[in-house]
């Protein structure tokens, strides 16, 4: 499913339904995010993908079980770019996350740790680059928790959490 949610509905359909139908790959909800919380989270896996070529250079070195994971990472970070658009001019305003939760939570935990090594690194180099950067921080922060309050519920607690 690529719809996206403010596009139109097919005919016959309610408008804005598109969100409330269940992923074609599997029989969960789809979760839903809003344009701010998609751009955060596009702009970050974009970053992300520059690593992509590391896939090849793995297997050239022999390290297949390292080319195998690297290819999982970014095979979840295409599918959730599947999803949210590939061009960061998409108009749609809400978009339906409709991979499965799997590899959802795996790109989500990607990003954190992506996200705060980044973050560190401009903090210790200081200035304007750094407030930009926990702006930055605190948009994909929103995006991400958003996602898993959809996920999980805002009421579940978070095992995680609870030393």
């Amino acid at each position: 499913m690529q719809d996206h949610c403010s596009r139109s509905a097919a005919p016959g359909a309610e408008a804005g339904r598109c969100c409330a139908r269940r992923s074609e790959e599997n029989d969960e909800p789809a979760v839903v995010v809003s344009r701010e919380a998609r751009d955060a989270i596009r702009t970050e896996l974009m970053i992300v993908l520059r690593g992509i070529g590391e896939i090849h250079t793995a297997a050239d070195h022999g390290d297949y079980a390292r080319a195998r994971a690297l290819r999982r990472r970014h095979g979840d970070v295409l599918r959730l770019l599947d999803d949210l658009g590939w061009s960061p001019e998409d108009p749609g305003e809400r978009f339906a996350i409709t991979m499965p939760t799997p590899g959802l939570v795996r790109v989500l935990r990607l990003l954190e740790a992506h996200t705060v090594e980044a973050l560190d690194a401009h903090v210790r180099d200081g200035g304007d680059h750094a407030r930009q950067s926990v702006r930055y921080v605190l948009a994909l922060v929103a995006a991400c928790g958003s996602i898993v309050t959809q996920l999980v519920g805002a009421d579940e607690p978070d095992p995680e959490r609870e030393g």
